[in-house]
C-alpha cells in the first residue's frame, strides 16, 4: 500500500520597526480534515478548485489547542489575530516542481498594536470565515510583537509518497 504525506512548513522572520531581523523560526504543519477532503474532492471527484490562498495568524489570547476538525468558521480552541493592517496576505506560490510548491516573495504582517502570535494558518479567503481552512500550525512558544514590528512568512508545501 502506498502512503501519501502532505506536509507544510512555515518559515517566519520577525523584524523590528527599523527593519532589523529579530529572529527566524520554521514551524511544521499538516492539513486539517477539511483541507484534505477538499484536496481529494478537487483532484479525484471534480470538486471546485480554490484559486487563491491566504495566510492568517492565531492569537495567543484564549488559545487552548488546534484540532484536525477545525474549519475557518468553527475552531473552538483559538481565535484569529487581527492586530495588523489590511486583510490576510495572499500566498502566491510558484509553479509546483519536484512535489514541492512555495512562495518566492514573503507574505508580510505589519502590526498596528501590541499582540502575541501563537500560530498560523492557510485558508482560501482574504477575510471572514466563509472559506476553506487548509492547515494550521502552533508555534512552539508564543511570540510577542509591538506596533510597527513585522512578521514575514514563507510557506512551502511538500507531497511525498512511499510504501506503507
Amino acid at each position: 500500500m502506498e502512503q501519501l504525506d502532505v506536509i507544510g512548513a512555515f518559515y517566519l522572520e520577525a523584524f523590528d520597526v527599523d527593519g532589523n531581523r529579530l529572529w527566524g523560526v520554521t514551524v511544521l504543519n499538516a492539513p486539517v480534515a477539511q483541507g484534505l477532503t477538499d484536496l481529494l474532492s478537487v483532484n479525484f471527484n471534480a470538486g471546485t478548485q480554490k484559486t487563491q490562498w491566504f495566510c492568517g495568524l492565531i492569537d495567543n489570547t484564549g488559545f487552548t489547542a488546534l484540532a484536525s476538525s477545525d474549519t475557518l468558521s468553527s475552531h473552538a480552541g483559538w481565535a484569529e489575530l487581527t492586530s495588523y493592517g489590511g486583510n490576510r496576505p495572499q500566498w502566491a506560490p510558484l509553479t509546483a516542481n519536484g512535489a514541492l510548491i512555495a512562495n518566492a516573495t514573503a507574505m508580510e504582517f505589519v502590526f498596528n498594536a501590541s499582540c502575541t502570535v501563537r500560530g498560523i494558518f492557510i485558508c482560501s479567503v482574504s477575510s471572514g470565515t466563509g472559506g476553506l481552512l487548509w492547515s494550521t500550525a502552533r508555534l512552539s512558544a508564543a511570540r510577542s510583537f509591538q506596533a510597527g514590528q513585522s512578521l514575514r512568512v514563507t510557506y512551502t508545501l511538500r507531497a511525498a509518497g512511499g510504501s506503507g
